[in-house]
């Protein structure tokens, strides 16, 4: 922490202003011009709180994107199509190891967060972590190419650099999200200088409060202690998954390279010279990459986790079957944890705790969504609302627009701030720990500070509904301009007093001009001021309007809208005294200001407990339209009657359920069935169960147990990928190399039909390889569910006691020479009793007769071939001796971690158990033991004893 600690002399003023002062004009100059495509956009978000879009560039081809004339999908777009908002800084080691520093600022909401983590050889992990905001700006250090400047700040874009200097770093990540990066001098990543600036900008935590004697808190990490009765804590990871504040410059006291990238971050921002912070005001965040589900881009496109293959729009996706929030923070919290879910099992059962109470409180959920209304009818965005109220104000560029666009935010904070306190009354008597601690975020002296400051300075007899945010209109501007509360100013109420005048004039005018012209005149606002209107049946032709008006305009609503001399004069006037009621009122607003930015760590607190409080109340309303069950987090992979959560909530056709089973006896699960039958969406809804689980969600099944994954590891390459230049089996070797190299124990791995895209006897000779490797203790036996068409790795891999294989059934039959499939989508025990039914489809599909039967033939003949070989090994039987004793291990090892039947049904469950084994091993002695013995077992003890 002494690195932190020693913050410069700046760090004491007001305000601290990203100007630029440690360069030279003439430096200051050439960066300012060069970002000038960057400069515009960063200016609207810091005042208007604009979405950021990528700005245009002609950026050459560099070594990776030469190969093909169409630029890849960005990794923004492959999980989401919102517009990236991110200016990201990255740095790596100079060594052979891969530890990369990131940090990242969100322009729409001026979150900064920092990371490091040790990544691949393809960066995959770095690129998934960009992907949560994307990338509109990239940094990298200047000497990431050999003729990067010696002075200058920004150095040469990189159309300027040769692409065989370019780090593969800085490649991959150009290939995933099309930006060219901006490069930054070395000197300029000094990790004690970005220890300073995080120090001075990082927003002061309040003093938490107590509301109850059951809970405390610390100042030290903002933990919330629960009392004995719930026996973890919760963090304020539990609240929005990351750690921030206080907690987060000591988890970052010891990232070299994040705070490195920490200083070029605001390095940049004050070489645009237009970017202002004031002291204490920033929200900072550590995310650690141990504490999340990996999940990779591309797997979360496969996966559709945000957003729909075919339809870009469509919600059949994840996030759109589970977004039912009110608040944009809510929504930008679901899509971050569904794309990093949590694997603390602690937090993650404090999200079914709430949930669960939601659900059965039907009082408590309906006051809880009540609270969240005004949220969702004025589209209040607090994390935007607070980064736009605490931005300081550059003295020199004060106008009345950026008064009025003070006064709107500020209008809005009080609709935010009016709404905590229903929101925690909702909450009162809540027995749910997370609940409680969103309660005591929401329960703080300092939110009521605000208030009262708030109340203090606007007006309160201003009707909320008025203000349309984003829309012009006399109603809403008058809002604005009586915003502040009287008599704290004379020449404020004097200048009101002349713009009420005004506007009294004007109406006067157009009474004026409609009695002098028997016209029945109507006056308009718009945005330029006010102006006259006229329906054209009372004048049909327009020549014939008197030569009083002018600017006459014939819109297509049948009126004419036209304006005088006169009233261009009273409208200036009126424009006037309006500019100067917005002038006079900026003090008070900015003193207001002053006043939230102190305060400003109790409305970050806020804000998460209410995008909290928001995305679980969406997973209570989820429950509401679904057959939902609270998942259970043991070592066992159990789920029972589950249901695609997609499918089952857009149903297109009657939907099967089906069982999911593994454990540490059973952790590879080979997956065989005839196209159509059901594999790939099978493993889709593993994935999407495992993800609905993590997220604190509850799951559409009839039980379900999950263990606490690491990451979840696909392999799903059905065509080329011409954007890379890879063919399919190229990809599936791109995708193979990163499972083997990543998996873990507690991972997740799900391969569809790995090999076909080759020949067939490299095809199963790879597929052996992988599967051998992945069932060995190579990856430590992850868990795996692997879908092929492969029939022979059933009995290649039957020798390993943690396999099994199961099939989707297919009835086929025939009449005379017609020959129909039932497809029941349905998976069973075993390897399968119908064969070649890839040859039943291709009758049904129309290929002729006499082909059918010449390949239906042969297949038959190698089969039986490969069958006598397999009878005559005697080692068959003693496998699946191993296999039994070892299945019965597991079983009775869960008997005794889960288990909740009373004495009497325990024993006869035993008892059963042990009758199924001694058969099971007697088939062995008679020669029945053809077939793996994973016929008609119970799916665990867990789950029957439930």
């Amino acid at each position: 922490m002494s690195s932190i600690a020693a913050a410069p002399s700046a760090a004491g003023a007001e305000e601290s202003s990203v100007s630029g002062n440690a360069m030279p004009d003439s430096l200051r100059a050439q960066s300012t011009a060069a970002m000038s495509q960057t400069l515009s956009p960063l200016r609207t978000a810091s005042r208007m709180g604009t979405s950021i879009r990528r700005p245009p560039s002609s950026r050459p081809a560099t070594s990776m994107s030469m190969r093909s004339n169409t630029r890849p999908a960005t990794a923004a777009s492959a999980t989401t199509s919102l517009p990236p908002t991110g200016i990201c800084a990255v740095i790596e080691t100079r060594g052979i190891g891969r530890e990369v520093g990131i940090a990242v600022m969100d322009q729409e909401t001026g979150r900064v967060t920092l990371c490091q983590l040790a990544d691949t050889q393809t960066y995959i992990k770095t690129i998934q972590h960009l992907s949560l905001t994307g990338v509109s700006v990239l940094l990298a250090p200047g000497n990431a190419q050999s003729t990067a400047p010696g002075s200058a700040l920004l150095g040469q874009q990189f159309s300027q650099a040769s692409p065989s200097n370019v780090s593969v770093l800085l490649q991959c990540i150009e290939e995933a999200f099309g930006v060219a990066p901006t490069y930054i001098h070395r000197r300029h990543w000094n990790e004690k200088e970005g220890a300073a600036f995080i120090q001075r900008f990082v927003v002061t935590e309040p003093p938490a409060t107590e509301p109850n004697a059951d809970t405390s808190s610390t100042d030290a990490d903002s933990s919330i202690d629960l009392p004995s009765s719930n026996k973890h804590s919760i963090t304020p990871g539990a609240v929005s998954g990351r750690v921030t504040g206080s907690a987060a410059l000591v988890a970052v006291s010891s990232k070299y390279y994040a705070l490195s990238a920490a200083c070029a971050l605001f390095r940049y921002l004050e070489s645009v010279g237009d970017a202002r912070f004031r002291k204490s005001s920033l929200c900072v965040e550590y995310r650690s990459p141990e504490g999340v589900l990996f999940i990779g881009t591309e797997t979360a496109k496969s996966l559709e986790l945000l957003e729909n293959n075919l339809n870009k729009k469509s919600k059949q996706c994840l996030f759109g079957l589970m977004n039912f929030c009110a608040t944009a923070m809510a929504e930008r919290l679901l899509r971050m944890n569904l794309l990093q879910p949590l694997t603390d099992r602690n937090t993650i059962e404090s999200r079914h705790d709430a949930v669960e109470e939601m659900v059965h409180s039907e009082e408590r959920f309906a006051e809880i969504s009540q609270s969240l209304k005004p949220l969702a009818q004025h589209k209040i965005d607090s994390d935007k609302l607070i980064n736009q109220v605490c931005m300081a104000e550059r003295t020199e560029l004060r106008n009345p627009a950026q008064t009025e666009t003070k006064i709107t935010n500020v209008l809005a904070l009080r609709t935010f701030v009016r709404s905590l306190r229903p929101a925690k009354h909702a909450l009162d008597g809540c027995s749910s720990g997370l609940l409680r601690a969103v309660r005591m975020f929401l329960d703080s002296d300092e939110l009521d500070e605000i208030a009262e400051a708030i109340e203090s300075c606007i007006n309160n007899d201003m009707l909320e509904g008025k203000v349309k945010m984003g829309k012009s209109g006399l109603a809403a501007r008058n809002t604005k301009l009586y915003a502040v509360k009287s008599n704290r100013s004379a020449l404020l109420d004097v200048a009101r007093e002349t713009y009420k005048e005004n506007i009294k004039d004007i109406y006067d005018l157009a009474t004026e001009l409609g009695e002098t012209h028997q016209l029945p005149i109507i006056l308009k606002y718009a945005a330029t001021g006010f102006v006259l209107e006229l329906k054209t049946e009372h004048v049909p032709n327009q020549r014939d309007l008197p030569r009083t008006f002018i600017n006459v305009v014939k819109g297509r609503s049948k009126t004419y809208t036209m304006s005088t001399l006169e009233l261009k004069k009273r409208n200036q006037k009126m424009l006037d005294s309006m500019n100067e009621v917005l002038l006079l009122s900026n003090q008070a607003i900015e003193d207001l200001r002053q006043d939230i930015t102190e305060r400003v760590g109790a409305l970050f607190k806020a804000s998460e407990a209410i995008a909290i409080l928001d995305m679980l109340a969406s997973f209570a309303h989820l429950v509401t339209v679904q057959n939902c069950v609270r998942p259970e987090l043991t070592n066992t992979l159990a789920v029972s009657n589950g249901r695609h959560p997609i499918l089952a909530r857009f149903p297109t056709q009657k939907l099967v359920s089906n069982d999911i089973y593994a454990s540490e006896g059973k952790s590879f699960t080979l997956i065989n069935g005839p196209n159509m039958s059901g594999k790939s969406t099978y493993l889709q809804q593993i994935a999407l169960l495992v993800i609905m689980a993590s997220v604190g969600c509850f799951v559409p099944a009839d039980y379900a147990s999950f263990p606490t994954y690491d990451a979840i590891l696909t392999c799903e390459c059905r065509s080329d990928n011409l954007a890379q230049q890879l063919s399919s089996f190229a990809a599936e070797m791109r995708a193979t190399s990163f499972i083997l190299s990543a998996a873990t124990p507690r991972s997740l791995v799900l391969i569809d039909e790995l090999g076909r895209a080759t020949s067939t006897s490299e095809g199963f000779g790879f597929s052996f390889a992988v599967a051998e490797h992945l069932l060995s203790s190579g990856c430590g036996g992850c868990t795996t569910f692997w879908a092929t068409h492969l029939t022979e790795l059933n009995v290649v891999l039957a020798k390993h006691y943690n396999f099994c294989s199961k099939t989707f059934q297919v009835d086929v039959g025939k009449r005379g020479e017609e020959v129909s499939m039932d497809f029941r989508h349905r998976i069973v025990e075993g390897s399968g009793e119908h064969h070649h039914l890839g040859l039943q489809l291709a009758r049904l599909a129309g290929v002729p007769k006499n082909v059918c039967d010449t390949a239906e033939k042969l297949a038959a003949e190698l089969r039986e071939s490969e069958e006598r070989q397999r009878a005559k090994s005697k080692a068959t039987a003693v496998i699946q001796r191993r296999k039994i004793i070892l299945k019965l291990d597991a079983l009775l090892r869960q008997t005794l971690e889960s288990s909740r039947l009373p004495a009497r049904d325990l024993r006869r469950f035993l008892v059963r158990l042990q009758d199924q084994a001694t058969d099971d091993l007697y088939e062995t002695y008679s020669g029945g033991a053809a077939e793996p013995a994973d016929k008609d077992e119970p799916m665990s003890a867990a789950a029957e004893s439930s």
